[in-house]
């Protein structure tokens, strides 16, 4: 069958009809044409649903203090419901370290019931750098107030053998009610060895260090810092025992209003009373005994009686009075009932007359080397009345806010060396 035919016009114009070409081979593929212009871009999707938020994560372990505070550890880094709980944790954490971290306490108020901690070697508490007042317990300028309403120690020293290297500083103690101690003494505890103490201050505590049950014993401590304010205790702040000390080396004021004394029936009680203290320095204490306080109690053996004899407690430029001579010390600015007293160039002054002596001795050995003397009434009323013991006087001055002197202060003693700065009666 002939194939088909395809209408053309050939080259003189003549129509006429030629069969169909056949079909070529396929020809090369062409190079790629130029790439079109970009889409136009899609509308944006709608945003997706919010995810179900994911379960918190269980909080990790509390890291160290922040640089500039190597060895240190922030309590308000530690887990509890409260500050009692927080300082368990911490001292727990501490104790167990080859080397226990200081625990440090915030620019904030802290409350603790809980009392009777154990010291331990190498417990360290502190606050911020800085002073605060603690009469001014109201007020929210202080650094670290330290608020005890426990009865008893808020530490206690328990161990039968001693307790080496406790330091406490920069801490500003608030009473809440009359029953609460800083550092109390156990029964059959040994001593806390190079207790350092620095820039400590407290209102309303029943006592700072040690009971008048229970005197703490130390040894070779130092209290130091230049911030020491003891206000305000319901009995005597401080009554310690132990050896080889320095203490307040740059000076402490301890002062308690009649009516703290009052309410803790605290009539006649010492606001420092050095009990068996041996071979320990005292620098320049400022302290008030106004009233029913009395101010500073020396107890031990008597002078000179073998192996029983202490060292001397030697107290160097300090100001031990009444607080004027409208409102004095009722009882006794300073007693000596044995071991050894060295008053170095101190002023003590404002004892009331009906007191028979600012200074009383009935044991041990007094020596006052310099100093200052104001009376109360009249020239009669003894500076010292020494009833035992012995006791060396020389070179003591006079203030005369109290009154004019016509002689030198009247001393009485039973065995006396004295100078003409005195005279003896």
């Amino acid at each position: 069958m002939p194939g088909p035919k395809v209408f053309v016009i050939l080259e003189d114009g003549t129509p006429s009809f030629a069969d169909w070409p056949a079909k070529g081979d396929t020809g090369d593929t062409g190079d790629a044409g130029p790439s079109g212009p970009p889409g136009v871009p899609g509308i944006p999707g709608n945003p997706g649903t919010p995810g179900t938020p994911g379960t918190p994560g269980t909080p990790g372990t509390a890291g160290m203090a922040g640089a500039g505070l190597a060895g240190c550890q922030n309590l308000d880094t530690f887990i509890g419901t409260n500050d009692d709980d927080k300082l368990d944790a911490g001292l727990s954490f501490a104790a167990s370290q080859t080397y226990p971290p200081t625990i440090i306490l915030g620019n904030r108020p802290h409350a603790f019931a809980k009392g009777n901690r154990p010291l331990f070697k190498s417990m360290r508490i502190a606050g911020p750098d800085g002073y605060s007042n603690p009469e001014q317990a109201s007020q929210t300028k202080m650094a670290t107030k330290v608020i005890l309403s426990m009865a008893g120690g808020w530490l206690v020293n328990t161990d039968a053998a001693s307790t080496f290297g406790v330091d406490l500083r920069n801490l500003s103690f608030v009473g809440s009610g009359s029953k609460a101690s800083v550092i109390t003494q156990g029964a059959g505890a040994g001593t806390t060895y190079c207790l350092h103490m620095s820039n400590i201050s407290s209102t309303g505590l029943l006592s700072v260090l040690g009971t008048q049950a229970s005197n703490l014993l130390i040894t070779a401590a130092t209290f130091d810092g230049g911030c020491w304010e003891i206000n305000n205790c319901y009995n005597g702040a401080f009554h310690l025992g132990g050896s080889d000390n320095n203490l307040w080396t740059d000076g402490m004021l301890l002062d308690s209003g009649v009516a703290f004394n009052t309410a803790g029936n605290a009539a006649g009680q010492y606001h420092l009373w050095c009990d068996y203290l041996d071979k320990t320095y005292i620098g320049p204490l400022y302290v008030t005994c106004e009233g029913s306080w009395n101010g500073v109690r020396i107890s031990g053996p008597g002078y000179n009686a073998g192996a029983s004899n202490a060292g001397i407690v030697g107290i160097h430029g300090a100001r031990i009075e009444g607080r004027n001579p409208t409102q004095p010390c009722a009882g006794t600015n300073v007693l000596v009932e044995g071991g050894q007293l060295t008053l170095d160039d101190c002023w003590v002054a404002y004892g009331k007359a009906s007191a028979g002596g600012v200074i009383q001795q009935s044991l041990g050995r007094l020596v006052i080397d310099g100093g200052q003397y104001d009376r109360v009434g009249a020239e009669t009323v003894p500076y010292v009345n020494s009833v035992g013991g012995s006791v060396r006087i020389r070179d003591l001055s006079v203030g005369s806010r109290g009154g004019i002197w016509t002689s030198p202060p009247r001393v009485h003693a039973v065995s006396a060396v004295v100078d003409d700065s005195v005279t003896r009666v």
